[in-house]
């Protein structure tokens, strides 16, 4: 193949990434369903080597819907991973300059049973 000519891996891509966000949003049943409904569509294109729902002039190459979807799984699960530990080191930023400010320590979600000390 000498040209690729698509969008196809990217909105695999984008879909993988929005599952992965809803159900760590919501845990709704219907995200599971539909992320199923997408691995079978994307495993039955891999098994037949056809696109389904695409209709196109050029030769269709589904492997491409495979590569999206992982690679949108995979940058979703990296980008909560690296947010969950800036999230991290902020708040413990935060609380560090506060007891240094106040000599209270500061109450946060994680830890509820801390005295009732905001900044303010």
């Amino acid at each position: 193949m000498s040209r690729y000519c698509g969008l196809s891996g990217l909105l695999n891509s984008l879909l993988a990434t929005g599952i992965y966000v809803l159900w760590r949003e919501r845990r709704d049943p219907v995200v599971l369903l539909v992320a199923a409904g997408a691995v079978a569509k994307i495993t039955f294109e891999g098994l037949s080597g056809q696109a389904v729902f695409t209709y196109v002039a050029w030769p269709s190459v589904p492997i491409v819907h495979g590569v999206g979807f992982a690679t949108g799984l995979i940058m979703a699960v990296l980008r909560y991973k690296a947010l969950a530990c800036v999230s991290r080191s902020f708040r413990l930023l935060v609380q560090s300059f506060w007891r240094q400010r106040t000599g209270e320590r500061l109450r946060t979600r994680q830890d509820p049973r801390s005295p009732a000390t905001y900044p303010g």
